[in-house]
């Protein structure tokens, strides 16, 4: 060992860090500055180099690095050879704890959580290769199709359902303002030719090319909200029976899922 890294062996074994997401930790070996072990407050060892130590990027497979919340956990899975799920894992994490999803981007997730199981990549992971059906159909993993309403993912209310149904209950973006759901104000334009304002009832489904399509369910005048909703309930909760039992008789969705849509409501204030 030359004088210098001896110097550096003396300066800075012993001394306490902290990384990028506040954690502490001490060098308890430095040989020389490739290689350098350190030691976490929660015990956790590893080995990384100086310029990781002096970027706060030495972290532990505990370490929350998704929205102070999510953290990778020891296993077999890793985001570089897993990303398909590290990325839905993510987003998951994300539309729950992300301040400026919850707040502008989608306003729908506030109040959500993830059971505290899930916080775990490790775990999440495990859950989804288990569960997901083996299938060409795209899936998409749903929280509250079990149970309306539902505000947590967790493994009793996850459920692998085909893209066309998590799509029927995709609120994303109805800022409605002052019309119940299903339902919109038509202005009076040239354009459309119409000599006054009224109300239009209005579904979006999606067609067997799998492209949205709106289907228009009739004019009201501005004075009948209500009886524009209903026209649209109607509507969307048979095409929601439809799609039940389309995916039903294809055996990829499973009697409490297809009994789940059965009983769907829509409601004015959803």
């Amino acid at each position: 060992m030359d004088a210098r890294t001896l110097k550096l062996k003396m300066e800075r074994e012993g001394k306490v860090y902290i990384n990028n997401y506040n954690e502490k930790f001490t060098i308890i070996e430095y040989p020389h500055n490739e290689r350098v072990r350190i030691k976490f407050e929660n015990g956790y060892e590893r080995i990384c180099t100086w310029s990781q130590i002096k970027r706060g990027n030495c972290i532990t497979p505990y370490t929350k690095t998704v929205c102070g919340i999510g953290y990778l956990g020891e296993g077999e899975y890793n985001p570089n050879e897993h990303k398909k799920i590290y990325k839905i894992w993510k987003a998951m994490i994300e539309r729950c704890y992300d301040a400026y999803n919850i707040n502008y981007k989608n306003p729908t997730y506030k109040d959500c959580f993830v059971e505290e199981y899930l916080h775990c990549f490790q775990n999440y992971a495990q859950w989804y290769v288990y569960h997901l059906p083996i299938t060409n159909e795209e899936m998409h993993v749903d929280k509250d199709i079990i149970e309306k309403g539902n505000k947590l993912y967790d493994r009793e209310h996850m459920i692998f359902v085909p893209r066309e149904i998590n799509n029927l209950f995709n609120k994303k973006g109805t800022d409605r303002g002052e019309y119940p759901i299903g339902v919109h104000l038509c202005k009076a334009t040239a354009k459309n030719r119409r000599k006054e304002d009224v109300l239009v009832a209005q579904c979006n489904i999606i067609d067997d090319n799998g492209k949205v399509k709106k289907v228009h369910l009739g004019y009201f005048p501005l004075n009948k909200p209500f009886q524009a909703f209903y026209m649209y309930k109607q509507f969307k909760e048979n095409h929601i029976k439809e799609i039940a039992d389309k995916y039903y008789a294809k055996g990829l969705i499973d009697k409490r899922i297809y009994d789940a849509l059965y009983r769907y409501e829509v409601e004015i204030n959803d």
